[in-house]
C-alpha cells in the first residue's frame, strides 16, 4: 500500500515543470520497462512513497502522451496514489491525471504498432496489452472515484455541463465512451435522492461531442434519466420524480427517431417505446 503524503507536496508536483525544454520534449526509451517496475515494486510493497510514485507517473503522461502502453502502465499507479488519499483535492489531481493516461492511450493506439515487450522479474519476455486493463479501471474505478468526488464538493470539469470541443474517443475506442456511459448510468441509478446532475451533465457532453455514438448515447441517457425517475417514485412520489421522467421521455422519444434510421432493431431497442409510455404514466399519475 502506498502511504499518505500532504496535499501539498502532491499539489507542488502537479506544476513540476521539467529541468529544460530537452527534458519536456523527450520521451524516454525505457519508460514503459520503467513504469512495470515501478508497477512490481507497488505491488510487492516495496515502494510506498506515494509523491515519487505519483512524479514518475505524471511525468511519464506528460512526455509520452503519443505513446500507447506508458499510458496504460501509468493508469493503474496513478489510481493507486488516488486511492492513497481521502477524498478531496488531491485526490482529484492523481485521478484526473489517470483520465488522461486513458484518453492518451486510446488515441496513441494503433493496430498496426507492436505492443512495447518488456522483462518480467524473473528475467523472460512478454508483451504488455494494456488496452483492456485501462479500460476497466476507467469505468470502475476512475469514473466512480470521480463522481464520488463531485458528490462530496471537489468537482471534475467534466460534470460542470460544459461542452467538449471533441469526443475525448477516438471511434477505435468506442467500448471505452459506452462503458463511461454505463458507469455514470449505474452511479446515478443507485441514487435515492435523484440527484444526477453530475452523470447526466457528463453523458449528454458526451453525447454532443461524439457524433459516431449520438444515437446509442442518447438512449443511455434516457435511461439513466428513466431509471432515476422510477427510483425517485419509489422513494418519494415527489415532483423530483416526475421532473426526471419528463427528461427521460424527451431524451427517448430523440432515441426513436434515431432507431427509425438504423434498421434493423436490435433487441434491446424495443423496450423503449415501453419505457416512454411508463415514464408519462408516471407524469400524468402524479
Amino acid at each position: 500500500m502506498l502511504r499518505f503524503a500532504f496535499a501539498a507536496a502532491l499539489f507542488a508536483l502537479v506544476t513540476h515543470a521539467p529541468a529544460s525544454a530537452e527534458e519536456a520534449a523527450a520521451c524516454p526509451a525505457r519508460t514503459e520497462q520503467n513504469l512495470y517496475n515501478l508497477g512490481y515494486q507497488v505491488k510487492s510493497g516495496l515502494e510506498h512513497d506515494t509523491v515519487k510514485v505519483f512524479q514518475y507517473a505524471a511525468a511519464a503522461v506528460d512526455q509520452c502522451s503519443d505513446r500507447t502502453d506508458v499510458n496504460g502502465l501509468a493508469v493503474p499507479l496513478l489510481d493507486a496514489v488516488a486511492k492513497a488519499f481521502p477524498p478531496g483535492e488531491s485526490q482529484l489531481v492523481a485521478l484526473s491525471k489517470a483520465y488522461e493516461a486513458v484518453i492518451n492511450n486510446g488515441r496513441a493506439w494503433r493496430v498496426e504498432i507492436p505492443s512495447v515487450t518488456i522483462t518480467l522479474p524473473d528475467g523472460s519476455a512478454s508483451q504488455v496489452d494494456t488496452y483492456s486493463a485501462v479500460t476497466d479501471y476507467h469505468y470502475k474505478s476512475i469514473i466512480p472515484q470521480l463522481l464520488t468526488l463531485a458528490d462530496a464538493g471537489t468537482v471534475h470539469p467534466m460534470f460542470t455541463g460544459a461542452p467538449l470541443a471533441e469526443c475525448p474517443f477516438p471511434p477505435s475506442a468506442e467500448d471505452r465512451v459506452l462503458k463511461e456511459a454505463k458507469a455514470l448510468r449505474d452511479a446515478a441509478e443507485n441514487r435515492w435522492d435523484g440527484e444526477v446532475t453530475f452523470a447526466t451533465n457528463r453523458l449528454r457532453a458526451l453525447r454532443d461531442a461524439c457524433d459516431f455514438l449520438r444515437p446509442r448515447l442518447t438512449y443511455e441517457l434516457g435511461e439513466l434519466y428513466a431509471h432515476a425517475a422510477t427510483e425517485q417514485h419509489t422513494m418519494t412520489h415527489n415532483e423530483k420524480a416526475v421532473e426526471l421522467a419528463g427528461h427521460a421521455v424527451t431524451e427517448l422519444e430523440d432515441f426513436m427517431t434515431y432507431a427509425g434510421l438504423e434498421p434493423p432493431l436490435a433487441d434491446w431497442k424495443f423496450n423503449v417505446p415501453a419505457d416512454i409510455a411508463n415514464m408519462k404514466k408516471l407524469i400524468t399519475d402524479n
